[in-house]
């Protein structure tokens, strides 16, 4: 008797759930707080539960349509909700975990009901993959997120291939550091200059065949200064491809340098690689003397 009744109890519960779920409730009479995502009703504060939907003015026709539709359980969003543009049709999906956080795939679309864009989220952060496609069905960006940080992004050809950036088709398979002994014949001065020599690597099966112009920027940590840039296209337009497997030597020294050998000895500068305004590397100048603008 006493089983026969709670089970009873479960399932007038469940359905009476189920019936809250499926209660539609104006969005006009919902707080949504800004942080913690929580809903509420505006005249007595408690959380809601239910499918909330809310509404807009479309200014077209100056009539209101459903905006979006979110499901709710005690405050929480839950499943999935929508976005929806005047015409009907959806504009975007979101998952939501069992925090309510958007959590998963979120999808975007176009008017006309195609794929726009698909977003992965963690805890209400991008976290992962982002594609953005045209209204072609093209894919023409992607951007990887971490933790809402974007971390990388390329961008996609008219045929849909993706284009990659030249700082990930090199590889800096060695390289070389300290000062190189100059002399100025305008000044008859004797300059012991900071120096990075590398050879890179074209790691991509194709040859390379855009633009590479590489900077330096060297630091005196002791004064916490900048020194001098040194800048140097590794490839112009006009150079031929480095092709795919060979490698190709640079070297970028500073203008700025000691007027004697024994300065050298107590140094501390490094050198900051930045390739086609992308931040590459960070490179701990050695206290060594070089005689030579080439790895032998």
């Amino acid at each position: 008797m006493i089983k026969t009744l709670f089970k009873l109890i479960g399932i007038a519960f469940l359905m009476t759930g189920c019936n809250l779920l499926n209660s539609e409730i104006d969005g006009e009479k919902v707080d949504v707080n800004d942080s913690t995502k929580i809903y509420t009703f505006k005249d007595n504060g408690e959380k809601v539960s239910g499918t909330v939907v809310f509404y807009e003015l479309d200014p077209k026709t100056a009539k209101k349509f459903k905006k979006s539709v979110r499901e709710v359980a005690d405050g929480k969003r839950i499943n999935k909700g929508y976005d929806y543009y005047p015409n009907g049709s959806i504009g975007a999906e979101y998952p939501y975990d069992s925090n309510g956080l958007i959590t998963g795939t979120v999808k975007y679309y176009f008017e006309n009901g195609q794929l726009g864009a698909t977003i992965e989220f963690k805890d209400n952060k991008e976290n992962g993959l982002s594609k953005e496609y045209n209204d072609k069905g093209i894919q023409s960006k992607e951007i990887v997120f971490e933790a809402g940080t974007k971390v990388k992004e390329y961008d996609f050809d008219d045929s849909g291939k993706k284009i990659i950036p030249a700082i990930e088709k090199l590889e800096l398979v060695e390289y070389k550091t300290g000062f190189y002994e100059y002399r100025d014949f305008n000044s008859y001065q004797l300059l012991y200059q900071p120096m990075v020599i590398m050879k890179w690597k074209n790691i991509s099966s194709e040859p390379i065949t855009e633009k590479i112009e590489m900077e330096a920027i060297f630091v005196d940590n002791k004064k916490g200064e900048e020194w001098s840039k040194a800048s140097d296209y590794f490839q112009g337009y006009s150079d031929a491809p480095l092709q795919a497997g060979l490698s190709r030597q640079s070297s970028l020294q500073s203008s700025v340098g000691y007027t004697s050998a024994y300065g050298i000895y107590k140094a501390d500068i490094s050198c900051q690689i930045i390739i086609n305004k992308q931040l590459f590397k960070t490179i701990k100048i050695k206290n060594d003397f070089l005689t030579t603008n080439r790895i032998q």
